[in-house]
């Protein structure tokens, strides 16, 4: 696969953004970082590898999923 990194397209934007519109632990600076993301094809289903830059985010794994 291509490791060529691109920017998000819009779609996916869009769909990080709606996984990221819940609050939980580190919500506010995984946001600062998606402002930044580059993405690049890991494998041929369209599994991204993500790089940002900005503020660490501190979270907990089972966090956002907790009280639904």
């Amino acid at each position: 696969m291509s490791r060529a990194c691109r920017p998000l397209t819009a779609n996916e934007f869009r769909l990080v953004e709606k996984l990221l519109s819940r609050e939980f632990s580190g919500c506010e600076a995984l946001r600062a970082q998606l402002e930044t993301a580059r993405v690049s094809a890991i494998d041929r289903e369209g599994s991204l590898q993500f790089r940002v830059s900005g503020p660490d985010a501190l979270t907990f794994a089972d966090e956002p999923w907790a009280n639904l």
